[in-house]
């Protein structure tokens, strides 16, 4: 028989998920699939879309096929001929094995891997070694010639064996059929012009720069996934200024185009952030602009581009092309007018920044805010220039500032295609929002706070900035010494395209020349400053934590008029920060020193010297080990004084914390409670004048110990059972759950995870339940009311994080690590005493110790807690780990080269989870930190950040670490896991030795990804057999998404109403007060309408998407999470962000309800304590004075709390007189209480008497407040229409009204 002829016939997978997958080719990298109409196209769903919830990924666990694989040798290829090839083996044994199936029916899978050196040899990998056997029968013929197949003694590759059994074979024909479309799509066509503009009218494009040149090409990329188009020949590169012989390339990515817009033969294609520019020279270049010409508007015109065609012929051939891919949006025909309006003409802009020299900088920075977000174009602002002038010298400029605010947020909420509205249309825009910020301004009180300050944020990208804010933001020692010039200092972030979602880095085996590029973008802008707003802005400094997410801190010089007209700029605030005498000949560790006075902190007292003593660190002789570093001690008396002044809100508890993180002077680390304040020569990095006590953080209250993806990883290869981690993990996953079942489980589980904080959903959720009695709803017609819909959202949040990160709760406690300076403890022993609200305990025995991050095998050690004699000073130190001065070495430096300059310790007293011996810990040689022959200078300290940011390889050398923990045998004792975690120490070192790791010392990566760690599209990637792979299979996950419409306010109003009820017929004896809707809309509805515009921006700004369309729901603002079911990491950030906005929004609302004065202090009642009861459920600690209410009860039923509001028992509808009279006319015994409290106090013999009279009416009246609040949201949730944000509102007023309820017992 002649088999030479014979051909292929098609084959057809019997799996219905056969078409989505590849076949495999030995040396060709898989890559997910992009051309083909049959693919699904991954779509990102919103937070709250109306979609249905997806399928949870539910894989059972891989059993180990009990069947071997084989590799088999195919040799007798001619050496004459052309080198075999992967496709043409593949292809051979595709007809060999056209009618062959395996055990389950399925076309048999394989991969194929070609030596092309003489002898050639093809080897295969089979899933089963019985194909093998089935082929010795076969004619495997290669061209014209037969192939000898023998069987090779190398065993099949694990990770090959599990995709070969898991993944539907691809037939050859297939292959080429993707390969000729990505070809074809590759293909170069003509384009006459490309312009790049703005959207300046409805249906208008005005193009600000065009490029008209018949070299002009177009072509799609399918690997990359983008539309270039590339302009060949002589360029000048804008950031040397040469001319190359170069190709400029636009490049946009089809995932970033928010529209496409279909005119004639042009295409406008609307970006959702701006397009990418590189040149081409031997290497692929970044550039910031297509030429430069460009290159000074390039970062106003970069997200509207206009694509013309030189005739309809090529135009709709490459309609035609993008129509064959599934990941080009649809293109939409609609009529546009092209007009050149010279937007940014130069002249315009120099104006602008004329005038924004002579108006306060706040507005001028919202102006600035508005055109490079392209929301008001410069024409549009120059004519509301007067509007604006009038109304900052009329009303304020921080009325001004929040009215272009509120323009910015409306207009971004329209599409950006019909929103460039008239200059009638913005002039009465900016009226209202003035109107707004004037009642805004009467109505939401600012409170003072100097643990926080409102900045300005700017991402600089590649292209352009983007200018957002002001948002709350931590305070440091050196803003704290500018109040009144804080809009003077920036928060700049150097990001990609895209702003905050994307972190500007170098990535791995790029093409690009990324260093260059660095150094030209973050150098330039470090060393020169930039300018904004009118205004020069030059480098400040950075924190440590700041400097990870490449945040910078600018400044624009001011002067200071009560102090002498002294000029400040960023060399005058860095001289005052202290003298760096040691460290100033390394770049990086000075870098270092200034960052400290940029840490967030909170200031508490001045010190004066008399107070200060130095103490020696305690060392080891023999080998010159600390034990002490960065460890200190305060007297009591001062621990009192620094906690009387950062623990203003929570009057109730007077005791000091045993240690405080903090910043003093030069010195850095931990203070615990001794006799007298002493500071030890490892804490002091550098010497300051400075002596205010800046506390970072405190141990009042023990952490939660939560376990992560390489805690697991080490503990399971320290010997830990992975039957151990499920059990733990379905536990957790079952208490979660519990939260929908009732308000007292889900106060327990918001408790337990710290969530809703901002609206003190656990207290919410437990009042409901203890005072009220009432639980969740059942859902009428299938209807769910917001408070279950936040309780389900929290139950996503934390089953989401143990799926995707490990992350659960398990016993023992975290805490702040502090030194044995007396010597009671022998080596290997540590003192816990954990204190809660109401209980204590001291731990004993074997307990494990660790900290974060984990990756050598000794990072978790064992050690014995032990107890003390009661009257020694260790037993006074509570929620710390008291490590031991004793041994050889001191225990934190094993656990990763931790110390005691504010280390948080992982004590685990779960005795499944205590490994029956550990390994030696890590000791790595120290880095010989790079160094000067001269002081640093800034720039310097430039070029260090530059090295960082090209350099910085710790995550990378985390996730291989994992991958390669996770595959070998040996687990992180693999010898190149061992490697990796010495080169993680090293890159840990990096942000102060200076001294970076090379790419090239980490190992290759594995080809296949763990399941547990690949993305959902991936398809090289196996299951994984381990601890984390069955943990990760085994957490069912799902987002919840609540329906929207009129019938769900309907639900949430009858929810609200029934609380009300609740209240009334509990606690009838106090004077609520008569609020019809009439009055509690005149008292409420401006201050709630405040409220609610603050909401909508707040989700605006937060949302992860750049569309404008998209918010984040009110249940991720309450919860303080995103609903997303797998979160990136910048939606962490930005979540982290909103909680910060919204505690503050709230925190100046709850004081509105309550009518809190200037002086009056918010008594925050503390986070609810959860502990386990004896059968290992979690129970909330009940305080002695919140078990019931029946004292109130009864004092309210024998008259003891006497209260006559007579105004109050008749319904008033009048005028606004008549209201703030019923306001004012609440008595406690006769006495006018609200004017009494306010009035100066008379005789002292009688201020503790007015006081403890006043005390309980005061509550009282703010309760009736609440009261009206709460009926107000009623009120408007039985509306047609509830703005957004109300329900949040309903939130703040329910827990205030049983807040105030609840401290009158």
């Amino acid at each position: 028989m002649d088999h030479r002829n014979r051909r292929a016939r098609p084959r057809h997978s019997d799996s219905s998920y056969g078409s989505s997958s590849r076949p495999v080719h030995a040396g060709v990298k898989r890559r997910h699939s992009d051309n083909f109409q049959h693919q699904r196209k991954r779509q990102r769903r919103d937070p709250g879309a109306n979609v249905p919830a997806p399928i949870p990924f539910n894989i059972q666990r891989a059993q180990e096929d009990p069947l071997p694989g084989a590799v088999i040798a195919l040799r007798g290829f001619d050496d004459e001929e052309p080198a075999p090839t992967n496709v043409g083996v593949q292809e051979a044994l595709e007809q060999a094995l056209e009618t062959v199936r395996d055990h389950r029916g399925r076309v048999i899978n394989f991969e194929v891997s070609v030596r092309t050196n003489p002898p050639a040899v093809a080897y295969v990998t089979l899933p089963y070694s019985y194909i093998a056997d089935h082929l010795v029968d076969e004619d495997i013929i290669y061209g014209d010639r037969y192939l000898r197949m023998s069987r090779d003694k190398k065993e099949p590759n694990p990770m090959v064996l599990d995709f070969l059994r898991r993944e539907d074979y691809v037939p050859v024909a297939q292959s080429k059929e993707r390969e000729a479309l990505a070809r074809e799509l590759a293909g170069k066509l003509a384009v006459s012009e490309i312009s790049f503009g703005v959207w300046s009218r409805i249906h208008m494009f005005s193009p600000e720069h065009a490029v008209r040149d018949p070299a002009l090409r177009i072509s799609y990329n399918s690997e990359r996934r983008v539309v270039i188009v590339e302009r060949p020949g002589q360029y000048i590169s804008p950031e040397t200024h040469q001319r190359v012989h170069s190709r400029a390339l636009v490049i946009i990515p089809v995932g970033d185009i928010e529209k496409v817009l279909a005119s004639g033969r042009s295409l406008l294609i609307r970006m959702t952030c701006p397009v990418f520019y590189e040149y081409v020279h031997d290497t692929h270049i970044r550039s910031m602009c297509f030429d430069t010409a460009h290159q000074d508007i390039a970062p106003f015109t970069s997200s509207v581009i206009l694509i013309q065609f030189p005739d309809a012929l090529i135009y709709e051939k490459f309609c035609a092309r993008m129509s064959k891919t599934s990941h080009f949006p649809n293109i939409h025909p609609r009529y546009f007018e092209v007009r050149e309006q010279r937007v940014f003409d130069k002249r315009h802009l120099k104006s602008l920044q004329s005038w924004y020299r002579i108006i306060p900088l706040c507005i001028a920075l919202q102006c600035e805010q508005a055109i490079h977000g392209g929301i008001i174009s410069p024409l549009d602002l120059q004519v509301l220039r007067e509007s604006i002038t009038t109304a900052w010298h009329e009303s304020g400029a921080s009325v001004v500032a929040a009215a272009l605010q509120d323009v910015i947020i409306s207009l971004g909420e329209q599409d950006s295609m019909v929103r460039r509205a008239s200059v009638e249309l913005l002039e009465q825009m900016f009226k209202e929002g003035t109107a707004k910020a004037i009642q805004a301004r009467k109505n939401m009180r600012a409170l003072p706070d100097q643990d926080n300050f409102m900045c300005h944020q700017i991402y600089v990208t590649p292209t352009s900035y983007t200018l957002e804010g002001p948002y709350p933001d931590r305070s440091n020692r050196v803003l704290r010494l500018y109040p009144n010039f804080h809009d003077h200092f920036l928060r700049v972030s150097f990001t990609e395209e895209g702003g905050q979602c994307r972190r500007l880095t170098k990535p791995f085996k790029s093409e690009f020349d990324y260093d260059d590029f660095i150094r030209t973008k973050i150098g330039g802008t470090l060393n020169n400053g930039f300018f904004l707003a009118g205004r020069h802005w030059e480098w400040l400094g950075y924190s440590q934590s700041a400097l990870k997410d490449r945040q910078m801190i600018f400044m624009t010089p001011f002067v200071e008029e009560d102090r002498d007209n002294r000029f400040v700029d960023s060399n005058t605030i860095r001289t005052d920060i202290g003298v760096f005498t040691n460290v100033i000949k390394q770049p990086a560790k000075y870098g270092a020193r200034i960052a400290q006075a940029f840490s967030a902190t909170t200031a508490s007292i001045m010190i004066d010297d008399r107070e200060i003593d130095k103490m020696d660190d305690i060392i080891n002789p023999a080998n010159g080990n600390c034990f002490t570093d960065g460890a200190g001690d305060m007297s009591i008396e001062m621990a009192e004084a620094v906690w009387a002044k950062i623990n203003r809100r929570r009057l109730h508890d007077p005791q000091p914390p045993s240690a405080f993180q903090a910043r003093f002077a030069g010195c850095k680390g931990v203070w615990m409670v001794n006799p007298t304040l002493n500071f030890t020569p490892s804490q002091e990095k550098f010497s300051s004048d400075s002596r205010t006590f800046d506390v970072a953080n405190h141990s009042e209250k023990p952490g939660i110990t939560f376990l992560n993806r390489p805690l697991v990883k080490l503990l399971e290869d320290l010997g830990i059972s992975k039957e151990t981690f499920l059990r733990i993990q379905n536990k957790a996953v079952h208490q979660a759950e519990l939260a929908q079942t009732s308000y007292e489980q889900a106060a327990i589980h918001f408790a337990k995870n710290n969530l809703g904080m901002s609206f003190r959903l656990p207290r919410l959720f437990d009042n409901l339940n203890t005072m009220l009695g009432i639980d969740f709803d059942s859902s009428p017609h299938g209807h769910i009311d917001f408070y279950k819909s936040v309780a389900m959202l929290g139950i996503t949040s934390v089953l989401r994080d143990i799926k995707y990160r490990a992350r659960i709760q398990v016993a023992g406690p975290t805490l702040i690590g502090v030194c044995d300076t007396w010597g009671i403890l022998e080596p290997d022993e540590i003192y816990v005493k954990v204190k809660g609200e109401q209980t204590s305990r001291i731990l004993r025995g074997v307990v494990a110790v660790t900290r974060s991050p984990v990756i050598h095998p000794g990072d978790v050690q064992l050690a014995r807690a032990v107890s003390v004699p009661h009257d020694h000073p260790i037993a006074s130190l509570v929620n710390v780990v008291v490590f031991s001065s004793k041994g050889e070495r001191s225990l934190p430096s094993m656990l990763g080269g931790g110390d005691l300059d504010g280390d948080l310790f992982n004590v685990l007293t779960d005795p499944d989870l205590i490994p029956e011996q550990t390994e030696a810990p890590g000791s790595y040689d120290p880095v010989t930190p790079h160094k000067l022959g001269r002081p640093s200078e800034m720039y310097d300290i430039a070029n260090f950040v530059c090295d960082y940011v090209i350099g910085d390889i710790v995550g990378p050398i985390a996730t291989r670490h994992l991958m390669i923990a996770d595959f070998s045998d040996l687990g992180v004792r693999d010898p190149e896991c061992l490697r990796l975690a010495q080169l993680a120490s090293e890159a840990v070192d990096f942000v102060k030795s200076g001294v970076p790791v090379s790419r090239k010392e980490l190992p290759h990566p594995l080809r296949y990804t763990p399941d547990f760690m690949a993305r959902e599209d991936e398809t090289e990637k196996y299951l994984s057999v381990k601890a984390l792979g069955e943990m990760f299979r085994a957490v069912p996950i799902q987002k919840y998404i609540r329906p929207k419409g009129e019938t769900q306010n309907n639900v949430d109003a009858s929810v609200l109403c029934k609380i009300l009820k609740a209240v009334d017929n509990k606690y009838h004896q106090l004077p609520f007060g008569s609020w019809t809707p009439k009055r509690s809309a005149f008292v409420w509805k401006a201050y709630v309408m405040t409220f609610c515009n603050e909401c909508e921006k707040i989700a605006y700004r937060n949302s992860l998407s750049r569309r404008e369309d998209h918010r984040l729901g009110e249940e991720e603002l309450a919860v303080g999470t995103t609903g997303s079911l797998r979160v990136e990491s910048a939606e962490y950030n930005l979540m982290h962000r909103a909680r910060t906005q919204m505690s503050d929004l709230t925190r100046r609302m709850r004081a509105h309800i309550k009518d809190l004065k200037e002086g009056d202090v918010d008594i925050d009642e503390g986070s609810l304590e959860v502990e386990d009861d004896d059968e290992g459920n979690p129970v909330i600690v009940k305080k002695e004075e919140e078990q019931d209410d029946e004292g109130l009860l009864a004092k309210l039923a024998s008259g003891a709390v006497k209260v006559t509001p007579a105004a109050l028992e008749e319904e008033q509808d009048g005028s606004e007189d008549e209201i703030q009279e019923i306001d004012s006319m609440l008595f406690y015994g006769g006495v006018d209480v609200k004017s009494e409290r306010r009035s100066p106090s008379g005789d002292s013999d009688d201020e503790d008497e007015i006081q403890e009279m006043a005390r309980p009416d005061w509550r009282i009246l703010a309760s009736g407040r609440a009261y009206g609040a709460c009926q107000y949201a009623l009120d408007t949730l039985v509306s047609k229409k509830v703005p957004f944000g109300m329900r949040l509102f309903s939130l703040i007023a329910v827990e205030t009204l049983l807040s105030l309820i609840k401290t009158m017992r």
